[in-house]
């Protein structure tokens, strides 16, 4: 018999994993972004300017200051 904890845990994970935020970090692919389509490192570093891009384009297709600076 699973513990409550257990049930919890996975209502949690699935709400999670069907919410928008969530859709809209897994949708993002650097291959589809300029530059990030040219980093040699884009998929290596899981592209670490995603939550720095949202902040401040106010969407994740867009590259984070980092890249500003390069």
């Amino acid at each position: 018999m699973q513990s409550r904890i257990w049930v919890a845990c996975k209502r949690v994970a699935g709400l999670l994993l069907e919410s928008e935020a969530f859709g809209t970090v897994m949708g993002r692919n650097v291959d589809r972004i300029d530059p990030c389509m040219g980093c040699a490192i884009g998929h290596f570093c899981g592209s670490l300017c995603l939550p720095e891009a949202h902040e401040l384009n106010g969407r994740m297709d867009r590259v984070g200051g980092v890249l500003r600076l390069l």
